[in-house]
């Protein structure tokens, strides 16, 4: 189940509460007795999701055992169960876990039986053999109980309103679409695997129907979607309907689709035994085969020189099949490999054919040269198959190593620049990493495909090379980086094409790659807690990139799904590409950082930073760190010292106040902060994270360096922060609390320790280093007037100091050794004589607007009637001044 399970007794007696698995053993850790009050906390490890468990508790006033019968549910943080509402709890737990498992396999459409329509309906077989298939249920046994448990809770409708009983096959029931909780899963959304049959002239019945979709995105039950009816080619030359269905193999534990898929086919999508099957392992090649506008097919090649033909109802849907069998494939054709690359999107399909015939497969051996630096760029090239390493010239006219490049990638374009009296030099040595196969298109080959259409050499490298140095002088973080560097970074990008509608990468994945989109448009969606639905954040364009933190921080968490909208083509940079190419460039990868922190700050719009100037936000940004957590990782217990500060930049963060989750902070929330300002002040909460988190943290230390040049900006985020609890200096340091306070204390005859503290702060300021005379007899002068003034015994604004200092600081300016810090103590001794009429000034209405002006935590402006004309005007006044 994982996460922490936390139970609370709440009732007025002992409690003994066990759990055991199907066959009667106990469960680790839960055979306990929980007196009146406390809690008993353990991980969730011993359960596994899905499986069936009982549970059984009781006390001296309950006569007979209370039991239930559970299904565990997945536990990613934190759950809390009281003992007066554990059954109830722990039914809603199993419930939404079970809705998260069944709706996926929900088909809507319209049935007919025996004559008559059931519109909107689902047949309970189709739902039961799903779950089988797909080991929701371990049997047909369990499936029908986990289904009777939704239709028990009004998720599934019986068509027939008259039926009682349980789930069972052979049944039509309905989704309640308008179930709460329903709702806040998903929404019904049209099965593209199915929904454009009738758009064929084929002999397929039209399906027409719908599919519960998701609102999360869970990368263990997603490919539970690839599934539909496909014709296939039987050994006779016949077309046999048949039901196709993706299935994960069961030691796929990860659900993994790069650890391999099994496509199987049935007679009927609620027969339990397929006709075959196919693993992706014995894929050798996916091959089209017709091409028409009623309905296409493609061959499997497989290991055993079967090939086995399928054929989909039309284009879009056989363009998904391919999509996901292909990326299995051990080999292509030419035509696949141009297909597939970045020339699909600057090639019509007829020069995308054409070309590929004139491409010739050539074979690389391990550690193999294929072409090197400083050679005539007259062939270009695309990999087939195998790795390459690309190197680049260093300082040392040696050749360092920058990256790999895989399958499909094309290198050598800069042989379309070639004149016939001038012919480019390659830049870069291209190296076999493993046996490799390369298809070259030669000299003679480019010229006769750039007569046939009629193309010049500038048509030409105008169309391979993408524009994608425009591209990357517009990445902020690469602004600074010569052509010549660019250059060589370009070397390293890779292309990647997707379809409409196909997911690049998922919340929450771990982030490798840079992207910039060079074509088509891609949504980039985040899921919702509040309204626990994933929501479009924005939809970016050609020239837009994004996930360039991956480069900085290794396997970085997703913080958004990106999908794209149309037709796409993406060039990526690999984090590992990119710290070779720091290394060759001599980039400062701390500067680097620093700068996406501050785009951070920028973006959080963390309150009591406000009062930082911008461009302090570089220095800021290092004084941070980055620190990576795993799911269900304490951060900090109630009662700890309070020593850091702390914003979420990817994740989330569980607030549990006395075993209770009171709250739940995400990306772009932070928390901490008082630790910062308000001295010897322990954590009032715990705080765990409860999924991968992400955070950017702060220490004391390092937030008190960072403002030791600043204490105006110091005072004012003290401030907002300590409240009623700051200090005398947060008051006197910040530019509107000066003021209040100053007016205050003419109320109070004690003006004369402001003046004295502010004229004795500029005097400090101002002496500092003076060495020329004129310079020195000034500052003496100053002296001498601070101390007529406010020193001596029968001074105009005479400050209170004992009689000892009076003489000291006398006798140190009559003798013209004075220097900056001749008042620093008597400017200590006057800071505690304001402190003591700081608690009176804290019961004011001017104290009340100085929070209020500066955005307390704890102002509440409606309690406090609103703010006093006389600070608002001291405020424009200070506004206009600044």
């Amino acid at each position: 189940m994982g996460g922490s399970i936390t139970v609370e007794n709440d009732l007025t007696e002992k409690v003994s509460v066990m759990v055991s698995d199907k066959k009667g053993k106990t469960i680790t850790g839960w055979d306990i007795s929980i007196k009146p009050g406390q809690t008993y906390e353990r991980k969730g490890d011993g359960f596994q999701p899905g499986k069936e468990y009982k549970l059984i508790y009781a006390s001296a006033s309950i006569t007979n055992n209370r039991s239930a019968i559970f299904y565990a549910f997945k536990n990613p943080d934190i759950s809390v169960f009281e003992i007066s509402k554990l059954k109830e709890q722990l039914a809603s737990k199993e419930l939404d876990y079970l809705l998260n498992q069944v709706l996926p396999g929900v088909r809507i459409d319209t049935h007919t039986i025996e004559g008559k329509k059931y519109p909107e309906s689902f047949l309970s077989d189709a739902l039961l053999a799903h779950l089988v298939i797909h080991a929701v249920g371990a049997d047909m046994k369990e499936a029908i109980v986990k289904c009777t448990r939704l239709q028990d809770s009004k998720v599934f409708l019986p068509f027939n309103k008259d039926f009682t009983g349980e789930f069972r096959p052979g049944q039509v029931f309905k989704l309640n679409i308008e179930h709460k909780l329903v709702k806040q899963k998903g929404r019904l959304k049209s099965d593209l695997w199915n929904k454009e049959a009738s758009e064929s002239s084929s002999d397929l019945e039209d399906q027409g129907p719908t599919r519960f979709a998701m609102t999360t995105f869970d990368r263990t039950i997603a490919y539970r979607e690839w599934e539909g009816w496909m014709e296939k080619k039987s050994r006779l030359g016949f077309w046999q309907r048949r039901y196709c269905r993706i299935t994960i193999s069961k030691d796929n534990k990860n659900c993994s689709l790069d650890d391999g898929i099994i496509m199987n086919y049935y007679e009927n999508d609620f027969s339990l035994t397929a006709k075959g099957s196919l693993k992706s392992s014995e894929i050798l090649q996916v091959e089209l085969v017709e091409n028409s506008t009623s309905r296409r097919a493609f061959k499997l090649i497989t290991k055993n020189n079967r090939p086995q033909t399928f054929r989909a109802p039309n284009k879009k849907t056989t363009d998904r099949w391919l999509r996901i069998l292909k990326q299995y494939s051990k080999s292509y054709s030419n035509f696949d490999i141009v297909s597939m690359s970045a020339l699909v999107f600057v090639f019509t399909g007829n020069m995308l054919r054409e070309f590929s015939k004139r491409l010739k497969e050539v074979e690389y051996s391990s550690n193999q040269w294929i072409c090197r630096a400083g050679e005539d760029a007259d062939d270009f090239y695309l990999l087939k198959e195998g790795k390459i390493g690309i190197y680049i010239p260093d300082e040392t006219h040696g050749e360092k190593f920058l990256c790999f490049q895989q399958p499909i990638c094309h290198f050598g374009e800069s042989a379309f620049n070639a004149f016939e009296d001038e012919v480019p030099i390659r830049t870069a040595s291209i190296m076999a990493l493993e046996d490799s196969k390369v298809l070259v298109l030669q000299e003679k080959d480019r010229l006769v495909f750039m007569r046939l259409f009629g193309l010049e050499p500038e048509d030409m490298a105008d169309m391979l090379q993408l524009g994608i140095t425009e591209l990357l002088r517009q990445v902020p973080f690469l602004t600074n980086i010569n052509d010549r560097d660019l250059d060589k970074l370009q070397l390293g990008m890779r292309y990647q094409s997707l379809e409409a509608g196909q997911t690049l990468f998922n919340e929450g994945d771990a982030g490798h790659d840079f992207y910039i989109i060079y074509d088509g448009e891609m949504n980039i969606a985040r899921y919702d807690f509040k309204s626990q639905k994933e929501q479009i954040l924005k939809t970016v364009g050609k020239s837009d990139y994004f996930g360039e933190i991956a480069l900085m921080v290794a396997g970085m968490p997703r913080t958004a799904t990106v999908v794209a909208k149309t037709k796409t083509l993406l060039v990526s940079l690999n984090e590992k590409t990119f710290q070779h190419f720091v290394k060759a460039a001599n980039l400062d990868m701390a500067a680097i950082m620093r700068q996406r922190i501050v785009f951070s700050f920028k973006k959080f719009k963390i309150p009591f930073f406000e009062a930082i100037p911008t461009e302090c936000y570089h220095e800021l940004a290092t004084e941070c760190k980055i620190e990576q957590t795993e799911a269900n990782q304490v951060i900090f217990r109630a009662g700890d010292p309070g020593d850091k500060f702390y914003m979420i930049f990817f994740g989330e963060v569980s607030i549990v106040v006395k075993g209770n989750e009171v709250g739940k902070l995400q990306t772009g929330k932070y928390f901490g902060e008082v630790a910062l300002v308000v001295e010897d002040t322990p954590r009032t909460a715990t705080c765990i994270t409860t999924v991968q988190t992400v955070l950017l943290s702060m220490s004391k230390a390092s937030f008190r360096k960072f403002f030791e040049e600043r204490p105006e900006a110091l005072a004012d985020v003290e401030l907002k922060i300590a409240g009623r609890k700051c200090h005398i200096k947060s008051v006197i340091l910040h530019p509107l609390g000066v003021e209040l306070f100053s007016e205050f204390l003419k109320k109070e005859y004690a003006h004369e320790n402001m003046e004295f503290w502010l004229d004795a702060r500029a005097y400090r300021k101002w002496a500092s280093g003076l060495t020329e005379p004129e310079d020195l007899k000034k500052r003496h002068d100053e002296a001498m007037r601070i101390v007529d003034k406010y020193i001596r015994i029968d001074s105009e604004q005479q400050i209170n100091l004992i009689i000892d200092m009076v003489k000291e600081i006398i006798k140190e300016v009559e003798e013209g050794k004075e220097d900056e810090k001749t008042f620093a103590k008597v400017e200590e001794e006057v800071v505690k004589l304001m402190n003591a009429k700081l608690g009176a000034f804290k019961q004011t209405k001017a104290f009340d607007d100085l929070m209020g002006s500066c955005g307390g935590y704890f102002y509440d402006k409606a309690a406090k009637g609103g703010m006093d004309s006389k600070v608002k005007n001291l405020m424009k006044a200070r506004k206009r001044r600044s």
